[in-house]
């Protein structure tokens, strides 16, 4: 019995040891660091970011001895970031409450209240590069890339990892997929302080692409997917073959991921006798999506958006959306709120690789100060693309509308080929910072029956933004657009198909479609040619913006804008929020050059940026 209870006390009280910690170093161990003897900035932000002392003094030791082994690893440490920097005579030196690191024991340290740590690095000469030899390039024509890894330069470690990087990718673009580097060697110098670097590049075989192996889809055909590969069965591999097949297929909107590598060299035979296939791994999207939106301003009422949608209706990626819209809402009676519904259908790679099917069907009721209309229009047409950023459309379109002029109705029946061409190298879609839009649209139109003559649409709209400080926080966005319908007269030429301008969308501060000329009751008459222009400047913080914007144009009865009449300006200031599916804006704009009949002020609530 006496050896049992001997047993259950010393149990006892090695639980305690090890439970309750000693009071006096409950709240770990307090020091504070200082640095001395470094005069390069860039050198001192990389020792104090490696610096365990410094990254973790809000997490001090719990023992004396564990802040001599933070010391001590910190030592080490520094020693690697002054040999990067090509300091490979530099010396570290530190001391603890005055005492150097080479006598401390933690015993020594008990006695202390307070344990400042002084960090002295003397960086020493500064090494050069002296030889440099780069082995495995034999077989190319061209000579390795060297980078800044010459013999004179200073012999920082970080360009040697860059020529490292730089020899490999040079193998591979010259088809060399499995590219790797041996061992290198570096020597040092200390008389002479310079480092001589040995590299060796084991360039493998040159690779032949095959076809694609495809991992991941369900729902859109295997079929669709190989027909987007841009290379022939037996060319040379090249990563931008690989990369460019990525980005075809990251851009159809079909997948949440995708990644195309080449197969790990360790599961392919020692000796490579055939092509080798492309790996494809795919996660696809939910094929169906809804959405909905809204907007709001002071001149226009609030609008509500809501869509339907298949991103695979047939299984090789057409898109089928039906989508609807009701808006002046607060601004016109009930009965005379505007309504839309419309039908889009896309059919990707029609007949050839890159060409699209388009066709689009709409229903629509719309009220506003300067007609009434409805209608129902058609159209069907091709899309093509020309290499990332040129886009041609053209279509065949119909239509059919009864439009309301103060109480006079007329009835057209139009036909029409709109024409588009688009370069778009902008880097976002909703909130571009980099990059240009440019688009022209060209639509003659004949008139089957109504009154009125043949008359051509013309529209050049060109969007550029800046990102001044490279960093997508400040931005200078400019658009600006100009038109013309050419025909007979004005009054020849159906009103809903004349320019209109003022508003959300154009120029903010005056009421919707009131900047141009106006019939004697003030309501907008529309005319045959236009104008705008527009500026903001763009300051972002985190997921907060503030824009600061000025508006201007005019709306011409002439084919041509006169620019002896005045323009229209507005400015104002505007708020956004950048949610992760874009940003939402506010925007409060004045008139700057205000007629007797406009209102003081504008305010806009919408989805995206203006433009």
């Amino acid at each position: 019995m006496k050896i049992l209870r001997s047993f259950y006390i010393s149990i006892f009280i090695a639980l305690c040891v090890f439970i309750i910690p000693p009071p006096s170093n409950a709240q770990g161990v307090a020091y504070q660091t200082k640095f001395f003897g470094v005069n390069n900035p860039e050198l001192k932000k990389t020792l104090q970011a490696s610096s365990s002392l410094i990254q973790l003094k809000n997490s001090p030791p719990l023992s004396l001895t564990g802040l001599i082994r933070r010391i001590q690893n910190d030592e080490e440490r520094f020693q690697k970031v002054l040999q990067s920097f090509g300091y490979f005579s530099g010396t570290v030196k530190i001391r603890v409450a005055g005492k150097p690191m080479q006598s401390l024991r933690s015993l020594v340290l008990r006695k202390a209240k307070s344990f400042p740590v002084a960090i002295k690095i003397t960086a020493g000469p500064l090494y050069k590069f002296g030889k440099i030899r780069i082995r495995g390039f034999e077989l190319m024509k061209s000579k390795p890339v060297v980078s800044n890894i010459k013999s004179g330069n200073p012999a920082l470690g970080s360009e040697i990892l860059k020529t490292e990087s730089d020899l490999i990718a040079q193998l591979k673009v010259n088809g060399y997929a499995y590219a790797s580097l041996g061992k290198r060697r570096l020597e040092i110098d200390r008389k002479k302080q310079t480092m001589d670097v040995y590299l060796v590049a084991v360039p493998g075989q040159k690779i032949r692409l095959g076809g694609v192996i495809l991992k991941g889809n369900k729902k859109v055909k295997s079929d669709f997917i190989i027909r987007k590969v841009s290379w022939e069965n037996g060319d040379i591999y090249k990563p931008q073959t690989i990369k460019g097949y990525q980005s075809v297929l990251s851009n159809l909107g079909l997948f949440a991921s995708v990644k195309v590598r080449m197969p790990e060299r360790n599961k392919l035979p020692k000796k490579i006798l055939k092509p080798v296939n492309v790996i494809a791994t795919v996660e696809e999207k939910k094929m169906r999506f809804v959405g909905f939106g809204g907007d709001y301003s002071t001149n226009f009422g609030a609008g509500i958006t809501g869509f339907w949608g298949h991103r695979n209706y047939f299984g090789r990626g057409e898109k089928l959306k039906l989508g609807s819209r009701v808006d002046r809402i607060g601004e016109n009676e009930f009965s005379k709120i505007n309504k839309k519904l419309n039908l889009e259908f896309n059919q990707p790679d029609y007949k050839i690789i890159g060409q699209e099917l388009v066709a689009e069907g709409k229903v629509l009721t719309e009220s506003f100060d300067a007609f009434d209309r409805d209608a129902i229009l058609g159209s069907i047409g091709l899309s093509r693309r020309f290499g990332r950023h040129i886009s041609f459309t053209g279509r065949a379109a119909g239509e059919f509308a009864e439009i309301d002029d103060d109480g006079i109705k007329s009835e057209f029946t139009l036909i029409s080929v709109p024409i588009g061409l688009k370069f778009d190298n902008a880097d976002d879609l909703l909130n571009p910072t980099k990059g240009m839009r440019h688009e022209l649209g060209v639509t003659p139109f004949a008139t089957v029956s109504g009154d009125g003559d043949n008359f051509t649409i013309g529209r050049l709209t060109s969007r550029v933004y800046f990102d001044v400080l490279g960093s997508k926080n400040f931005v200078l966005a400019l658009r600006g657009s100009v038109g013309g319908i050419i025909g007979d007269s004005t009054i020849d030429i159906p009103k809903d198909k004349r320019f209109f301008s003022g508003g959300g969308g154009s120029i903010r501060g005056y009421e919707f479609q009131k900047v141009g000329p106006l019939d004697a009751e003030l309501d907008p008459d529309g005319g045959r040619s236009l104008i705008e222009v527009s500026s903001e400047f763009r300051f972002r913080v985190k997921q907060y913006g503030l824009v600061l914007f000025v508006d201007g144009g005019n709306v011409f009865n002439d084919e041509i804008p006169n620019f002896d009449e005045e323009l229209q300006w507005g400015a104002g200031i505007g708020f956004r929020y950048y949610a992760s599916f874009g940003p939402a804006r506010v925007d409060i704009a004045i008139p700057l050059n205000k007629r007797d009949f406009d209102d003081s002020f504008a305010f806009y609530i919408s989805l995206g940026q203006a433009f």
